[in-house]
Order: structure tokens, then C-alpha cells, then sequence
């Protein structure tokens, strides 16, 4: 994947974070209570875990000749590389683990609370942390 593909992709990455920015701009109580917001959130998160690994994997795959193995590889080779902070790495894992909690129906009962401010205090700033620190790399 070349550059461009990154540039489109990381394009992409900041649209979710605008919707998810825009979605939990709302209070919890109507967030709680608008099954399309939550959906539509858990939706956007899934997609910035797949577009970011995609990215990862490309620039792991470019600077390594390596292609991490899951998602959550892909964001600890970014940190072995420099390009991201053990703090960022650990809350861009946490991440994962939410989505893979989502995709895999681990907890059939999402404590929508915990989610919402998963989403508004944690990762919001840190795909936002993510995308500069991505775009940082490239130049």
C-alpha cells in the first residue's frame, strides 16, 4: 500500500472521528436512549481499528518487511517503531479490545455508559493523536 492509499485511508479515519465528535456531542441520556447513535458509534469504531491496522500494517510491512499478525500488533509495532507513545499504543489497544468485544459479542450486555465515555474521553483524542502522529511519519 502506497502512500496515497495511506493519505485516502487516513482521510477516511478522520471523517469517523468528525461523526464521532458529532454523536457524542449529545448528552448520555439521549445517547443511551437513540439505538442508531450507538449503533452507528460501534460501527465507526470497528472502522477506525480496520483502517488504522490497515495503515499499520503498511508502514510496519515498509520500514520492517513485516506484517504484524492481529490488530492490536499492529499498533505495539508502531509503538516499537517510534512512531507512537506507550500511552497512545495502550489506549489504541484498548480500543481494539472494545471492538473486538462489539464484532465477537463477547458481553451481550455493552454497558452504554462505559462506552460513551470510552468513545468521547479516550479515543476520539487518541485516533485524533494517532492520525498526526501517522501523517507525522509519512513526511
Amino acid at each position: 500500500m502506497g502512500n496515497e492509499i495511506i493519505e485516502k485511508k487516513s482521510e477516511q479515519i478522520h471523517s469517523f472521528i468528525q461523526e464521532l465528535k458529532e454523536w457524542t456531542d449529545v448528552e448520555f441520556e439521549v445517547f443511551d436512549k437513540t439505538v442508531t447513535l450507538i449503533r452507528s458509534s460501534e460501527r465507526n469504531l470497528e472502522l477506525l481499528v480496520e483502517l488504522s491496522s490497515d495503515i499499520n500494517s503498511s508502514i510496519v510491512q515498509q520500514k520492517q518487511g513485516k506484517t504484524p499478525d492481529t490488530y492490536k500488533d499492529s499498533f505495539q509495532w508502531l509503538n516499537k517503531l517510534g512512531i507512537i507513545g506507550g500511552d497512545l499504543c495502550k489506549k489504541l489497544v484498548d480500543s481494539v479490545s472494545l471492538r473486538n468485544g462489539l464484532v465477537h459479542e463477547y458481553d451481550f450486555e455493552l454497558d452504554n455508559r462505559k462506552f460513551y465515555d470510552s468513545i468521547k474521553n479516550s479515543f476520539i483524542p487518541a485516533y485524533t493523536e494517532y492520525l498526526k502522529a501517522v501523517i507525522g511519519a509519512l513526511k
